[in-house]
Formats: C-alpha cells, structure tokens, sequence
C-alpha cells in the first residue's frame, strides 16, 4: 500500500493556505526569496504558492521573463514518488499555461529522496513548508531506517519520520527562515519525541503551534495533527498557542518557553494552567510513590500469545485450534475492553519462570522437553514472531516487550487507556494478567488500593486527565503511565482511607 509505504497523505488547501499565511508568505519580498515543499507529491502547496507569486508579480508589473526567472529559480520541490512527480509538474506547467500563456517551465522539482538530497541545499532557503510523510520508521527499509538513526538526532526510537523532516527543514533554513509543517501532533507528547520539544524550547524558535486536537483534518485519515511555525529570527520568550474551535482557528493562549516541561507539552486554556498550577502547590507526593504504574503486556502478535480454550484432554487444552500444555497458559484480560465481567478473561501463552521472585524468559531447549506441544505451535509460528520488532537480545518466542511482566503477578487495579465522562478501573487477583491497558500494583503499604481507588475517582483526577490528556475523535482523552504517575497527591489522603476530597481550584 502505497500510504503505508511512503506516508502520502494529501493536505487541503485551507490548510495550505493558512500555513503560508502563517510563515508571512506575501508581498514584494517573496519575489526574491526561496521556498521548498521538501516533500512536494502532486504539488499542492507548491500550486498555492505559484499562484500566489504570479499574482504578486503582476500587481508589480513585471514582464513575463521576468516572471519565468523568479519561477524556475526561488520554487523547489522533492518528491520520492515518481508518479507524483510527474504529477507535480504537469499541474504547476498548467497553472503558468492558464495564468501566463507560457507553455513550460524548468522547474527545480526533483524526484529524489529528501533524506539525502537535502544536503545539496544547507542554509539556502527562506522558507519550507509541507506536509511530511507520516511514516513509522519500523515500515522503512533497513537501510533509510539506519541513514535516519544515524543521521538524524530527532529520530532516535519508533518515531514517525515526519521528525527527520523537521531537522532537515531546519538545516536547509537561511539565519532568517520560517518553516511550516502540518504534522501528526505526538511530538507534543511522546517521550520519544523529548529530544526535539527540548531543543524547541532552548532555541526558542516556536512562533506559532496550532493544535488541531481531535478534529481529523484529514479525510479517511485517523491521524491526529497540528501546524507547527519555526522562526531562526523569533525574539520573543513566547509563542501564540491556537486551537481549532467551531471549525475556526482560535488563539488560545501565550505560551512561555520558560513554562515548558521536556516530559510533556499539553497546552489548554489559562483558567486550565491556573487550576494545574494549584494541584501541583504544597504536594510533595506523586502516586507513583506508593504504586507501580506499567501497561500491560506487550507481546506484538496477540493472536498468537492470546486465546480461548475451547476443549481440554488430560494435561492439553485447545488453543487457538492448537493441543497444547494447560500449565504453560496464564488467565489474562484486555483492559481497553475489560467491564468486570468473569466472561472476559481470556488465556496468554506464557514463556516464562519465575526463579527468585523474578521471571525470566525458558531457554529454548527447556521450553521444547517440557512443553513440546507449545513448542511445536510456536514454531509453526516462528516466521511471523520473527518479523516483529521485539527487545533487542530477546528470544524468538518471547513477547515482543518486556513491559509489564515482572509486576504482573500482584492484585492490581487495571484501567484503560482512554477516558471520556468517568474513569473505569477494576481490581484483580495476582494471577489474572493484562494486555491492552495499565496496570497499577502496590510499591508500598503506606496508601492502599482503597485509596488509590478514591484519587483515580476524583473530579480533580479526571479534570486533570481531561486537561494534560491527548484528545481523540468521540470526545475521549488518553491516559497514559506518566500522567498516573506524576498526579500529586493531597495530604488529606495521606491520613485518611477513605474520603471526597475538596477540589483546590473550582
């Protein structure tokens, strides 16, 4: 699928349009400035942008060839797909046919790779505007994957490529550039994503972010985005915060460099800033000093690790339409679906021991002596298991992350990873596991489940979810580790077990 394979998703013009009133693309000046969609496809922005030069171009009266020189030699573009390419030029040679009666152009549109094709033009550009591919690097050929982790300092983990693209703009960038993006909104708070929100804010080059929350901009496109401004001349300690409100573009604050967190970048109203201001005041606690907070296994392959039984023989049970050992099957349940209901618990292959309180991956060959018919079902599998991107050094038949197994065999509360009006969380015995969801066990006897249970039901609790979590279509928030994690405690629950607590900020 090409959309997977290239990350080709196609921009409306609105949205053009308000990127390149953004980066102040206008007047007499763009006539002598250069400008590039490093990732140009058919040519949308750069159609808008020829459109708006011959039209500044006219208004000043200038000749055709003067108009021809400023088009072949300050607009560029780059595009890997060939199609595409082809594409971007016959719509840009229509545009100078219908507007100009000039019947071709030599266009400085390449069809070439970005991620290398960059370096012919460091330093040169006044402005680049696009809309970058929106592609998980795990989806790129080994050897772009290795060029991007070695090249690129934004690009370091599982990271959509979109990161790389924000580097390279940054260094094909003159002292006085702008640069334009409409991208997938996650920088804003995947941990993976901390290196660039830290160089963002110490180089204090944000001029405008609008954050399209969990209005989809794009049609059949599940992706959530936002416009992000660069400015190499922005002198200002802040940056304009907009949101998109009633299907119009709004501002929504000023945001201070000085206030941003490298952990996490959610931005809301300022009544929102005062009452988190207020929650985080005179509390030295944080529930991840009493609990543990991890999500739930991992394994990358659940329809092969999780099942049902539907048939049993001696010491063998039927899973997954497979005879194998009963004893090597933990009870598991899914905690984005889980509602309480016993029915719901399915069963997990599970590959591990647990010497000295701690469990570990059965070797290879101990796994195939004692549990053969597991064996035999995991290897008729070993090809897809192999094709996962699992924990560098783990075994074939391990899941393919590790999170979340060394405090599985606790009572827990687990919950999910989406809220919309209430937080639905249930306890568990120490022998049903978790996938799909978090896990919270006890670190400590201080503060017990029962107190847990009155914090994560609290108005303060959700409110704060519904402010630092990231939006999603339906009116749903995310709850993530890090949010559970760094929530402050009052003191009042510190002395009492069970209570309603009073809000800090009404």
């Amino acid at each position: 699928m090409k959309y997977k394979k290239l990350g080709q998703i196609y921009t409306p013009k609105w949205i053009i349009q308000e990127i390149l009133d953004e980066v102040d693309f206008r007047g007499e000046k763009i006539l002598n400035q250069k400008i590039i969609d490093p990732a140009c496809g058919d040519g949308a922005f750069l159609i808008e942008i020829v459109d708006i030069v011959i039209g500044e171009a006219k208004n000043r009266k200038l000749g055709l060839e003067d108009i021809r020189n400023i088009l072949e030699n300050n607009i560029y573009g780059i595009e890997i797909d060939r199609d595409e390419y082809r594409k971007c030029k016959t719509n840009l040679n229509n545009i100078v046919r219908t507007k100009l009666g000039i019947d071709k152009i030599d266009w400085k549109i390449f069809n070439d790779d970005t991620l290398t094709k960059y370096r012919e033009f460091l330093n040169f550009f006044d402005y680049v505007v696009g809309n970058p591919p929106y592609i998980r690097i795990h989806n790129i050929d080994r050897e772009i994957r290795d060029l991007i982790k070695n090249e690129f300092e934004f690009s370091k983990g599982v990271l959509d490529i979109y990161l790389s693209f924000f580097e390279l703009g940054l260094q094909i960038l003159n002292r006085q550039g702008k640069l334009g993006y409409i991208t997938p909104n996650s920088f804003l708070r995947n941990s993976s994503a901390k290196r660039f929100r830290r160089f963002l804010k110490d180089r204090k080059i944000v001029r405008t972010l609008i954050d399209f929350k969990s209005n989809k901009i794009f049609r059949n496109i599940s992706t959530y985005t936002a416009i992000t401004i660069l400015d190499l001349n922005h002198r200002k300690n802040s940056f304009e915060y907009k949101e998109f409100i009633d299907g119009k573009i709004k501002k929504v604050d000023e945001i201070q460099f000085q206030d941003l967190e490298d952990s996490s970048w959610s931005f809301s109203s300022p009544e929102n800033r005062d009452f988190l201001i207020n929650l985080y005041q005179n509390r030295n606690y944080k529930i991840s000093d009493f609990f543990n907070v991890q999500y739930g296994f991992a394994t990358l392959r659940d329809k092969i690790f999780i099942g049902n039984i539907t048939d049993s023989k001696d010491k063998l049970v039927l899973f997954n339409n497979y005879w194998i050992e009963k004893s090597i099957l933990k009870k598991i349940v899914k905690g984005s679906t889980y509602k309480g209901d016993r029915a719901d618990i399915k069963y997990i292959l599970f590959p591990y021991i647990r010497p000295d309180n701690r469990f570990t991956p059965i070797q290879e060959e101990e796994l195939a002596s004692k549990f053969p018919f597991a064996y035999n079902y995991l290897l008729q599998h070993k090809e897809e298991l192999l094709k996962r991107d699992r924990d560098k050094n783990s075994n074939w038949y391990e899941f393919g992350r590790s999170q979340g197994i060394q405090a599985c065999n606790n009572e827990k509360i687990i919950l999910g990873t989406l809220m919309k009006e209430e937080i639905n969380f249930y306890f568990l015995e120490k022998d049903i596991y978790l996938y799909s969801g978090i896990c919270i066990t006890q670190r400590t006897t201080n503060i017990g489940f029962d107190t847990l249970s009155d914090i994560l039901k609290s108005d303060e609790f959700k409110r704060y979810i519904a402010i630092q979590g990231k939006d999603f279509s339906g009116g749903y928030k995310s709850i993530t580790t890090n949010l559970i994690k760094n929530f402050p405690i009052a003191s009042i629950y510190l002395k009492n077990s069970r209570f309603q607590p009073m809000l800090d900020f009404l």
